[in-house]
């Protein structure tokens, strides 16, 4: 019997991935001060172009929503995957800045927002003599 080579495949494949973009109004990172037209241009000439973006906000999934409503209505056709970063802003920090954990979370469950919304709100922020949930209520009423 003879080895017969086996025909070379493509080969690895390099997609890019940004699992750490800012959208217009999110908070303490807003490079695009409310421009979402110049932000989902930006995304979708980025070279090499990318294919999975998360998208990064501070305690809330208001951006993300968006987001996907924007992928929903033909934007940003070459991106396949688009997903939530919940970038979470802890009370410890080194001599240079704040320490900061994030969710990354797959939106493969259709209740993945549900689910991380009931995440969310299980924690909480000690402010004030009082004490907040992480939910889109109570961050506005701590900001206030």
């Amino acid at each position: 019997m003879q080895n017969t080579p086996m025909p070379l495949s493509s080969g690895s494949r390099w997609l890019r991935w940004d699992p750490h973009v800012h959208a217009p109004g999110t908070l303490f990172n807003d490079q695009f001060k409310g421009d979402w037209e110049g932000y989902l241009k930006a995304l979708e000439e980025a070279t090499p172009a990318l294919s999975a973006i998360a998208v990064t906000d501070y305690y809330l999934l208001d951006t993300y929503r968006q987001v996907v409503d924007h992928k929903r209505s033909g934007r940003l056709p070459g991106c396949d995957l688009i997903f939530p970063n919940v970038e979470l802003r802890l009370d410890a920090g080194t001599t240079k800045s704040w320490v900061n954990a994030h969710l990354l979370v797959c939106p493969d469950d259709p209740n993945h927002l549900e689910e991380l919304e009931r995440f969310l709100a299980s924690l909480t922020f000690k402010a004030f003599e009082d004490e907040f949930p992480c939910t889109p209520n109570e961050m506005k009423r701590l900001g206030r």
